[in-house]
């Protein structure tokens, strides 16, 4: 930008600024107006009487002689006096009514019957405007004489204007020219602030030029200066003392919208001249002001001084307006610029009608010229309008199409990188071959490139709508260059080059900024080095300035690859550019990393700038600026300690036994994703594939926190939402909500709050940030933080146990992890079958009760048996044969034996530590009785489906002692299908 540009842009500024502080005189003196408006109270009526009369008015000179009125030589500022007799006959009501000036008395036979001094004006400073002043007449009053006492500053030379009627008739005779002046110019007001309005606010959302509602603006200001300068005015409102000020405020300010106009559509041309010409007016508008509020000289007096700046201020626009005339600039305000020329041609035919021509009432031709313009600028507001809407219309309708695409295509593409991502997760976890897990790492690698790929375009669509915002907070800098380097190194050594490192360990440790965006700029340079460099090494190079409580940040990042081409270096920051492709085909990317890393660095105040050698390399230089939080030295890096191998063994960041959490999605994969990725969080995890089964879960049982999709078929995850907030019966309603989905576009977590939820996660989803916010949102009293307890427990090996054949159970199960859960489920399974085979038992002659024993006894045997626990399968299978083959008495000996071995099992298992976590349950009576009343409920209605979950709830709570009984025999019958069995225990328990 030169010198001259810069003048321009400054004195536009000043033209600009002087227009806004006008707008807001202009405003305060609106409010003014309407205050003291309301302070008064209009005189209109509907009926009245007028009469013409004819009185001999006489002028009084100082030595007391009486000349005829229009003989007199008048002085101003000289007292004046006039007498007359009133008439014989004075009707009730009447009034005699003259104009007038600062100051007069009337008397009549001598007394004082009015005054009027100026007392009632609420502004300092002299009435610059004559009234009409009305004085009331009694019958007394017949053939009284009448004297009119002025001291008037203006000269006036006679009494103009003699009015005789009651008020309102006086008021009809007066105002019949003047009156529909006032009522054309309102309703133009009316309509130029609405139409200024409409082009405002369609500027703002279509297009529509504001230009032109700063002319509407200027056409209210004169049809206003028509109403203040009208007399009818006054005598409606009894405003007198405030019209007269209000006209000459209002014609001084007048021309600053019609300049703001002129101004625009010259493209700012001559702003100088504009600006100078405004500061002239300003000047003008504060001196006169003074002058008249400080009674030092009315506005009156400093009229000719005021009309000649407008003189001058009209003079400059018609020659600018000339000169762009003469030189032929383009201009598309043609329609608008008709309407002013008719309005300048009905100012000047108003001024012959008011001199000479008297053909119609005061203001008819300037309402006219007025209207013509609005006319034109709704004509032409109207066209621009529509054709902007249209252009408005087609942006919207690509951006929508545009961020339609994206949210999809993040949808579709990241819901099988969410499976395939985190089942390579959970395979990495397992007990595998050094060979698997090659591949495994493998997987994981082509992944992350393929979301990384996703990541950049979604990114760059964020900036291009400028929804990309950065999210501050403190972070320590020697963390964000660590995972930056060990993230980068991977691929740096696989390509057998040599990574450099200098930082400055000086600089400060903890800094303020957006530490997300800040890796994102270092790993795309500092990946693009590694792309392109086929030999030789990658400087990375970290130094800085700090200027007060700012670390100017600078990162330089050197590479030997193949360097850039001169002809394509203003394209290197290009979006979707691959440069040199011949040479490059074999390399990852869309092109949009560097086009990134700019934006971001633009976005924290910063520079990026590059040298490069074709042939030899390449060398970007960045600076950011980021806030200082603690000043202390940065020190050395210790790379190593930060590094985790992939063979390391997985560590869940907390477990939480106590903890129900539901996952909601409609593809069983992510379910199974999700599901496994937080088994070693030991958290009770359900899931369900639809909103509708949702609905139905969370009036059944309590969860901490449900995660739930958002595209989902018939119901999506925002309407379950809404009607998950206004289901009746709702035991989750105080659970936080948590959108898990692949859409990813920016705004969708704004989005999805907005909508109710309380965050959100996005796939595919990481195991570390699936743990790490439902850390966030679970009830502290659930959440196990003890590290050494959470390695206990997630590398708990089943010790060995007496009667439990542990080697025969991992063989067939082929996992630790699935051994310990199916001894924990034949933990609690042993009590339920003991107390069950015993009710039995004590029927055990009813061929219907042998056959039920016989399933008991046949879902034992395959039970214990995966558990490792072969002694007391073939027990059970022995007693299954016999209840099939109805051996009473083989029964009867071996049933106690089994009792006995089942107590046993039970024992060993509890006193071993497997089942510490798996058995903890809570203790909550009211809760308990909640749900057996919800059971009671699905029994009487026959809703058996909805049992289920209750029954699952229940094994979750410890049963009240004095109950306990009563519910493990209504347990045991739900588990038999003994509805009616279960019903009527549960009405003998609530004794209905």
């Amino acid at each position: 930008m030169n010198r001259a540009e810069n003048k321009d842009n400054i004195y536009n500024r000043i033209f600009n600024g002087i227009a806004f502080a006008i707008g807001i005189v202009v405003v305060l003196l609106i409010i003014l107006f309407v205050v003291i408006m309301i302070r008064t109270h209009g005189n209109a009526k509907l009926d009245g009487w007028h009469q013409d009369i004819h009185l001999n008015w006489m002028h009084i000179e100082e030595d007391g002689t009486k000349i005829p009125i229009e003989e007199a030589q008048i002085d101003e500022h000289n007292k004046q006096v006039y007498e007359t007799i009133l008439p014989q006959y004075i009707k009730p009501g009447a009034a005699i009514a003259f104009h007038t000036g600062l100051l007069t008395d009337v008397y009549i036979n001598g007394k004082l019957r009015m005054r009027y001094d100026g007392s009632e004006n609420p502004f300092q400073g002299s009435a610059v405007k004559n009234m009409l002043f009305v004085v009331p007449l009694f019958s007394s009053d017949c053939n009284a004489t009448m004297r009119v006492v002025r001291y008037d500053k203006y000269g006036n030379d006679a009494l103009p204007g003699i009015y005789y009627g009651d008020t309102i008739g006086i008021y009809n005779e007066f105002s019949s020219d003047n009156r529909y002046g006032i009522y054309f110019a309102i309703a133009i007001a009316i309509v130029a602030l609405i139409i200024a309005f409409a082009c405002f606010f369609l500027g703002k959302r279509l297009g529509g030029n504001k230009t032109l509602a700063v002319l509407c603006f200027g056409v209210f200001g004169i049809a206003v200066w028509m109403v203040f300068n009208n007399d009818t005015f006054q005598y409606l409102f009894n405003t007198q003392y405030i019209d007269g000020i209000y006209a000459y405020l209002t014609i001084m300010l007048i021309c600053f919208p019609f300049m703001y106009y002129v101004n625009m559509v010259q493209e700012k041309r001559y702003s100088k001249w504009y600006c100078a010409a405004a500061i002239l007016q300003v000047i003008t508008f504060g001196v006169v002001s003074f002058l008249q509020f400080s009674d030092i000289m009315d506005f009156s007096v400093t009229l000719l001084p005021m009309n000649i700046v407008q003189m001058l201020i009209i003079l400059l626009m018609l020659v600018t307006i000339i000169i762009d005339t003469v030189k032929r600039h383009k201009n598309s305000f043609r329609l608008v610029n008709c309407g002013l020329a008719g309005l300048a041609f009905s100012g000047v035919l108003e001024v012959l009608n008011i001199n000479f021509w008297h053909v119609a009432f005061e203001g008819f031709f300037l309402d006219v010229g007025l209207l013509t313009l609005l006319v034109m600028i709704y004509i032409f507001g109207r066209s621009y309008v529509e054709k902007s809407a249209i252009v408005a219309e087609s942006a919207t309708k690509a951006s929508k199409m545009k961020s339609s695409f994206l949210a999809n295509m993040s949808h579709e593409i990241r819901t099988p990188i969410n499976a395939i991502m985190g089942m390579n997760d959970m395979i990495l976890r397992e007990e595998i071959s050094e060979e698997v897990r090659g591949y495994s790492n493998s997987i994981k690698s082509a992944s992350n490139n393929l979301l990384y790929l996703i990541n950049d375009i979604l990114d760059f669509s964020k900036i291009e709508a400028g929804k990309l915002e950065l999210t501050k907070e403190e972070y320590k800098l020697g963390d964000v260059v660590r995972d930056v380097v060990n993230a980068i190194r991977v691929k740096i050594d696989d390509k057998g080059l040599k990574l450099n490192i200098e930082i400055d360990e000086e600089l400060p440790s903890v800094l303020y900024g957006d530490s997300t965006r800040v890796y994102q700029i270092m790993s795309n340079i500092l990946g693009n080095a590694a792309k392109y460099t086929q030999k030789g090494d990658i400087l990375f190079k970290l130094n800085g300035e700090v200027i007060e409580d700012v670390l100017e940040l600078e990162i330089t990042i050197k590479d030997t690859g193949i360097g850039i081409r001169e002809e394509d270096k203003p394209r290197l920051f290009d979006k979707f550019e691959r440069l040199d492709v011949l040479k490059n085909r074999g390399v990852e990317g869309a092109g949009l990393g560097l086009a990134i890393a700019k934006e971001l660095i633009s976005m924290m105040d910063g520079e990026i700038s590059f040298d490069s050698t074709y042939g030899q390399g390449t060398t970007f230089y960045i600076m950011i600026r980021q806030v200082i939080v603690d000043r202390s030295e940065l020190g050395k890096i210790n790379f190593s300690s930060a590094k985790r191998e992939a063979e390391n063994k997985y560590i869940a960041k907390f477990v939480a036994p106590k903890a129900n959490i539901l996952i909601v999605d409609d593809n069983e994969l992510n379910l199974m994703v999700a599901k496994g990725l937080l088994k070693k969080t030991y958290m009770n995890v359900d899931i369900c594939k639809s909103g509708f089964e949702m609905l139905e879960r969370v009036v059944r049982k309590q969860y901490h926190i449900i995660l739930l999709d958002h595209m989902m078929p018939e119901m999506d995850g925002i309407e379950t939402l809404r009607r998950f907030k206004n289901l009746e019966g709702n035991m989750c309603k105080d659970a936080p909500v948590i959108a898990m989905t692949a859409n990813a576009i920016k705004g969708a977590k704004e989005n999805y709050i907005s909508e109710g939820f309380n965050d959100y996660i996005s796939k595919p989803v990481k195991s570390e940030d699936l743990e790490q916010i439902i850390y966030n949102y679970l009830p502290e009293k659930l959440i196990c933080n003890n590290i050494e307890e959470i390695i206990a427990r997630q590398s708990l090996v089943v010790p060995p146990m007496e009667e439990f054949d542990l080697e025969y159970a991992r063989k067939l199960l082929g996992n630790e992890e699935i051994l310990i859960d199916v001894i924990c489920e034949l933990f609690k399974y042993l009590p339920k079958v003991k107390d069950k085979l015993n009710i039995l038992f004590d029927g055990i002659e009813n061929e219907e009760i042998l056959q039920t024993y016989c399933v008991e006894v046949h879902a034992l045997k395959s039970s214990t048996a995966s558990a490792g626990a072969l002694l007391l399968s073939k027990m059970a299978r022995i007693l299954e044969r016999s209840a099939t083959n109805k051996e009473i008495d083989r029964i009867r000996i071996m049933h106690p034996i089994l009792i006995e071995e089942i107590e046993k099992h039970y024992k060993v298992i509890a006193e071993s530590g497997v089942v510490v976590i798996s058995n903890d349950k809570t203790e909550d009576d009211n809760r308990v009785e909640i749900v057996l009343k919800n059971i009671m409920e699905c029994l009487e209605q026959k809703k058996y489906n909805s049992l289920d979950l209750l029954v699952d709830e229940m094994n979750e709570y410890i049963y009240p002692t004095d109950l306990e009984k009563q519910i493990v025999e209504i347990m045991n019958y739900l588990d038999d299908f003994e509805y009616e069995s279960a019903y009527r225990c549960l009405c003998e328990m609530f004794d209905r």
